[in-house]
């Protein structure tokens, strides 16, 4: 049977590593619409370090190849 610490959720661990590494714990602001600010630009810039952490450097995630756009089109139109 797997203990009480095993069972918890991997959040309070997320919410410790944004207090320190990104120093959550004191606002550089004063006001609660500039605290909820940084509080937001601080998650966005914790969980783009997560999502790098799942991919290792100098590679990216597969995307499908883009159309080519109106004018690479007309640029292949046109005889040279």
């Amino acid at each position: 049977m797997p203990s009480a610490r095993a069972a918890r959720p991997p959040s309070p661990k997320r919410s410790t590593r944004t207090v320190y590494a990104h120093g959550l714990r004191h606002c550089r602001y004063r006001g609660l619409a500039k605290t909820h600010v940084q509080h937001m630009l601080t998650a966005a810039g914790a969980n783009i370090i997560r999502l790098s952490e799942h991919f290792p450097p100098g590679t990216a995630p597969a995307s499908p190849p883009r159309p080519p756009s109106h004018f690479q089109q007309l640029c292949r139109r046109v005889p040279t």
